[in-house]
């Protein structure tokens, strides 16, 4: 159910969620320089205590992992989303100046979307 919050009672929602926040990362800054300085090593080592991971590898296999059958389903997937986000893609609507310079707008937004998590998994699948 959706909570109504007052603007009166929404400032100290505020700052306790950055209390929170102030404490969760004062907690987690060593982990993250530990991984940092010592790599796989210490995030396997954080794995194991952390998520009862039994691992000595963060290594995925790249083949034999899906059947033949759900391996052509995402790789078509993957080849609709790529073409219907291509479609989407800002037209280029670059022109020369009377002078020669190039003029234009360059797009800064990405689409980040789950679509675009597919198409780089599907991509360890490809020949």
């Amino acid at each position: 159910m959706l909570q109504i919050i007052d603007l009166a009672n929404a400032e100290s929602l505020l700052k306790r969620n950055s209390a929170r926040l102030d404490e969760a990362s004062l907690v987690v800054a060593p982990i993250i320089a530990d991984v940092r300085a010592r790599g796989d090593v210490a995030l396997i080592e954080y794995a194991k205590q952390f998520d009862n991971f039994q691992g000595t590898s963060f290594e995925i296999a790249t083949t034999g992992v899906l059947s033949p059958e759900l391996l052509s389903a995402v790789q078509v997937a993957a080849q609709n989303i790529r073409a219907f986000a291509e479609q989407q893609l800002p037209k280029n609507t670059n022109l020369t100046s009377s002078d020669g310079r190039s003029l234009g707008k360059l797009s800064g937004r990405l689409i980040r979307l789950v679509s675009t998590c597919l198409r780089e998994v599907t991509r360890c699948f490809q020949p």
